[in-house]
């Protein structure tokens, strides 16, 4: 996992913005998804900006879909992503805050595939629930018996590169 903190940072105890991303960079991960010769670069996957109020102690999380149409400062209209893909983090600042006024970003965080195995490991799993056993040879994910299962880091892992 990567953190970043960015130029603008707010009082202690003000509200923050965190933008927060899902890479699929294949810098880490033993292969099991490709090597980083094989996809260069990184994507993301999930894109998120999560506010919080110290003083209200209330969050908000907000989703901007990857397949937003935005301009990018310096490289016109394009998918949300592609700022990421370009520019890394700093270029996704720029984008987000030049296209949702006034929007300012405080804070980076990347989680890539080791960073979700290890988050997941560390709070002891995900439940998930299928309604039918799932296998993806691909991923490795493996679910025999419909119902509620947790997932642990490499599990969690599977699931969200399951197609």
């Amino acid at each position: 996992m990567r953190r970043v903190s960015t130029r603008v940072l707010p009082e202690p105890g003000r509200p923050a913005n965190y933008l927060l991303i899902g890479s699929d960079t294949r810098e880490v991960g033993g292969g099991r998804f490709g090597s980083a010769l094989q996809t260069p670069g990184r994507r993301s996957d999930v894109m998120m900006v999560l506010h919080v109020d110290p003083a209200t102690r209330n969050g908000l999380l907000v989703s901007f879909p990857r397949d937003l149409v935005v301009d990018i400062p310096g490289y016109g209209r394009n998918l949300m992503n592609a700022a990421f893909q370009f520019g890394g983090p700093n270029l996704v600042i720029k984008t987000l805050q030049a296209n949702f006024p006034p929007l300012r970003i405080n804070h980076y965080v990347e989680v890539d595939f080791g960073g979700l195995v290890s988050l997941v490991d560390a709070v002891g799993g995900v439940e998930v629930c299928f309604e039918y056993p799932a296998r993806d040879a691909h991923t490795g994910l493996d679910v025999r018996s419909s119902g509620c299962h947790v997932l642990d880091g490499r599990g969690a892992l599977a699931y969200t590169r399951s197609r």
